[in-house]
């Protein structure tokens, strides 16, 4: 009787999986397909996004059987029940895969239950004519409200691998993210001799992961202690075995989620696409047991094929390797190893590498074994050594990283050079530290806040989308190191929307410097709109200084690397160190250009990069909506900061450039949220 019983249960178990299986085959886009020369789709894409639940009722008995867990709408992620912010109840979101020149249409409805707004941020994308479809709230459109729809239209360029995220507080962080492959035509493909198969399941997106929604952490970071808002968990494609679940009939039953397997066949060779949302200071260290990676492109540029055991990759950035299945017929281990916030190794991220034939189980190998040898993009965090040049171990930085086209750029004309300084500084930032009630001097560690900054000044959003409605803000809200003396910032800050203005088609070098004072942190820079060269990348012993930097850079002294350079739109800048990173301004619009660690961004590391003037922008759809604040002194014919110039926000008692603006609160049905999480966890639910 017993065995009947099992056997009935296995069928039902197989009938879900081929419903499973066709729900999948069904929602395959059309455009995901093969592409050709001069053919090209518009591919339409419906977008929800609301507050969801892991482990909700649509897992049935997920863990206990885990072909429940693959249903639609059934996020397992870690193990751990808790609310997120989902796009299709999906956690990453869905992909979106497309051919270069299509144009992507992408519905997105905000359902969020607590009136939260949102904005989708297409990473990668250059958005060329379109700079208003960028996704990023207060610079390029008004953030889209509860209740409605906002339409986003662009060409999908360039071709690579992308990603989508949110660009508005911490969503990002409670899984509103999902790729974007956008391909070419095979013959047009400098690498497709590399490998067989390029495969819509050999995606792996990573990311740090929270137990509760990251604006509960968030909050207390900012207003108790800074070391709180650390990551618990890292997932895998949305996957991870991190909490044992409970069966709720008997807690001494416990399961855990699936991790997610990649199938491949014993000697062909794969292409794996790579993406990190990841939202804190979170690198990942990326190999595979027993294989060595090829790896073919960085940020979606094709790069010169270099065969490393390892790869680092920090948040927002994306890498192409090839794997050769090459071993014997097995399951090896995918793994993610967190470095800095994420552990220093203590956290692993995992898949499976599943050869067919294989036994359908986990490798049997440590999951936390570290993979020694060649290792490109190291965190140097850590202690590195410039000259090690052979051997076991030694690394690779991202600027020996060569192009796959042979440039030389030696002898190009540099039209405007640009010292960027950042920092942390311990002010009386009203966020942390109201001067009146709990000044910065009268806290100690673990309390004490820093306040990040580019050249000591933090960046606050303008009241009114720059892009969309330019003629409704006063400049006087805008400021850069020549407009604000920011020689005091280091004791009263200095807030402002932070925009540095340069002519169409000009080339621009900045050289990028990371003081490393009072706490030395490396920070992940990406740019919206465009790609830079790497030419150098380098660390000094200790901290340093802007004027430092510069006098090394006009001496020849530092990294400097003019034939080939990588093309990147995200570089990492170590602590105590730089980078040299060159663009040219052909791409007209106002672009973002920021931290990719998500809680330096929400506290001000950020600027804007502004290419021409905007008579010489793309003409702005008219039906684009429309937002602002109601009163107050925003427009232009308000009395602004003439009163008192070039001073901190605080001793200015008129409305400043440098403003005012308060991240997005802590909303009650977040609040609701976590207090039954508390309890349940009291109850022994969780």
């Amino acid at each position: 009787m017993g065995g009947e019983k099992f056997t009935a249960q296995r069928l039902v178990f197989l009938l879900v999986s081929v419903i499973v299986f066709s729900a999948v085959q069904a929602d395959r886009h059309e455009c995901a397909r093969v592409c050709q020369r001069n053919v090209h789709k518009t591919c339409e894409y419906n977008f929800t996004v609301e507050w969801y639940l892991t482990l909700s009722k649509a897992c049935y008995e997920c863990p206990f059987n885990l072909t429940d867990c693959h249903r639609p709408h059934c996020i397992a992620a870690d193990g751990h029940m808790r609310a997120v912010v989902a796009v299709n109840r999906q956690i990453p979101g869905p992909m979106i895969e497309v051919c270069e020149g299509d144009t992507l249409v992408v519905n997105v409805k905000n359902e969020l239950e607590d009136g939260e707004s949102t904005v989708i941020h297409w990473h990668g994308i250059h958005q060329m004519g379109t700079p208003y479809m960028d996704g990023v709230s207060m610079i390029t459109q008004c953030p889209i409200p509860q209740f409605t729809t906002f339409r986003y239209t662009f060409k999908a360029s360039p071709a690579g691998t992308h990603f989508y995220h949110s660009h508005v507080g911490s969503q990002i962080a409670d899984g509103l993210y999902g790729a974007l492959i956008v391909r070419k035509p095979p013959e047009d493909e400098p690498h497709r001799t590399l490998y067989d198969e390029d495969l819509s399941s050999h995606v792996v997106q990573l990311a740090d992961w929270f137990p509760e929604p990251s604006n509960a952490r968030f909050i207390q970071f900012v207003h108790k202690e800074p070391d709180f808002f650390l990551p618990v968990s890292l997932l895998l494609n949305g996957r991870s075995d991190n909490y044992e679940v409970k069966l709720s009939s008997n807690p001494n039953i416990t399961a855990k989620p699936p991790l997610e397997v990649f199938h491949v066949t014993q000697g062909n060779r794969y292409r794996f696409r790579f993406t990190n949302a990841g939202h804190m200071k979170c690198q990942f260290k990326v190999s595979v047991d027993a294989h060595n990676l090829t790896v073919i492109a960085a940020d979606g540029v094709d790069v010169k094929p270099l065969e490393v055991d390892a790869f680092g990759i920090k948040p927002g950035e994306r890498f192409d390797v090839v794997l050769h299945a090459n071993q014997s017929v097995g399951n090896y281990w995918l793994k993610a190893a967190g470095l800095v916030d994420c552990g220093f190794l203590a956290h692993v991220a995992l898949g499976v590498i599943r050869y067919d034939g294989a036994a359908d189980e986990y490798p049997t190998e440590d999951r936390k074994a570290n993979r020694l040898g060649k290792y490109l993009n190291p965190t140097l965090s850590e202690p590195w050594n410039p000259i090690a040049t052979h051997g076991p171990d030694f690394d690779i930085l991202m600027d020996e990283l060569e192009n796959f086209k042979n440039e030389n750029f030696t002898d190009e004309n540099v039209d405007a050079k640009y010292y960027l300084g950042m920092d942390f500084l311990l002010n009386n930032n009203p966020k942390f530290n109201p001067p009146i009630y709990y000044p910065a001097e009268e806290l100690r560690p673990p309390k004490t806040h820093l306040t990040p900054a580019f050249d000591n000044i933090t960046f606050a959003f303008p009241p009114v989308p720059l892009m969309t409605q330019p003629d409704d803000i006063d400049s006087a809200w805008f400021c850069n190191h020549s407009t604000v003396n920011t020689t005091n910032c280091g004791d009263d800050l200095c807030k402002c929307t932070h925009m540095v203005e340069f002519k169409l088609n000009q080339v621009v070098e900045m050289v990028l410097i990371n003081e490393g004072k009072p706490i030395p942190v490396e920070h992940a820079l990406h740019l919206h709109g465009a790609y830079f060269r790497v030419l150098g990348v380098g660390k000094l012993e200790s901290s340093t200084s802007v004027e430092e930097i510069k006098t090394l850079h006009e001496e020849g002294n530092l990294r400097y690397k003019l034939i080939s350079p990588s093309y990147r739109d995200t570089v990492i800048v170590p602590d105590n160190g730089y980078a040299i990173i060159r663009f040219r301004t052909d791409n007209p619009g106002v672009w973002l250009f920021h931290c990719h660690f998500n809680v330096h961004l929400n506290l001000g590391q950020a600027m804007l990069l502004k290419f021409g003037d905007f008579a010489e922008y793309p003409s702005i759809p008219a039906n684009l909506p429309r937002c602002g604040s109601w009163g107050g002194h925003v427009y232009k014919d308000a009395t602004h900061r003439d009163q008192c110039p070039k001073q901190p926000v605080q001793e200015c008692k008129e409305p400043t450039a440098t403003g005012s603006r308060s991240l997005p609160p802590f909303s009650l049905f977040q609040l609701v949220i976590f207090v039954l999480q508390v309890s349940w966890i009291k109850a022994g639910l969780l």
